[in-house]
């Protein structure tokens, strides 16, 4: 996956795209998992075209339409090298109303370099959100542990990340809040 990841990774940057790692790679960037399965991507709306281009000269692509709560507005699930990317533009998920992912470069807040090769991040506290909106409940329990035992939690990024979430996450995630002394991040 390393490969796949870097070799993707340079044609990305020197193309001059906006794009950060989501999903399982954020855990994995965090020691939070050691495993992931595939390398999620999102890119932002200014380069999806861009972003297509050089994907469809890595791998073969097999275009997904958004099921259920998905309403992403670019979903491609790509095959390079026998590793599946998926890559989201406009990520939008429909839970108790639309919440749109607004990706752009202010979403990257870390990044690395592998193999001289620089790999962008965006951040734990919006996957925290993301991840409560499609109900991956066992990837929230993962993040918040990390949170309350390893990592500092940054209040201006989860706070920016709940904006446009529904009450009842925002909810929850105060609720969480008060229950492990972090304070009350949001304001009304």
């Amino acid at each position: 996956m390393k490969k796949v990841l870097i070799k993707l990774a340079k044609k990305l940057n020197e193309a001059n795209i906006t794009w950060a790692l989501g999903g399982s790679l954020i855990l994995k960037h965090h020691n939070i998992v050691e495993k992931v399965n595939d390398i999620d991507i999102i890119i932002a709306r200014v380069d999806i075209t861009k972003a297509k281009a050089v994907l469809d000269s890595l791998g073969s692509i097999q275009e997904i339409t958004p099921k259920g709560i998905y309403k992403t507005s670019y979903f491609y699930e790509y095959v390079i090298d026998l590793i599946e990317v998926d890559v989201m533009c406009e990520f939008m998920i429909d839970n108790q109303g639309i919440y749109n992912y607004n990706f752009d470069d202010s979403k990257i807040i870390d990044s690395e370099i592998i193999d001289n090769t620089e790999i962008y991040y965006t951040s734990l506290e919006d996957w925290l959100v993301l991840y409560m909106l499609t109900g991956r409940t066992s990837k929230v329990e993962l993040i918040k542990k990390y949170f309350e035992t390893s990592f500092k939690l940054d209040e201006k990024l989860l706070e920016k990340a709940l904006k446009s979430a529904p009450k009842k996450i925002k909810q929850d995630i105060e609720s969480w809040l008060r229950n492990n002394k972090k304070g009350d991040v949001l304001s009304n």
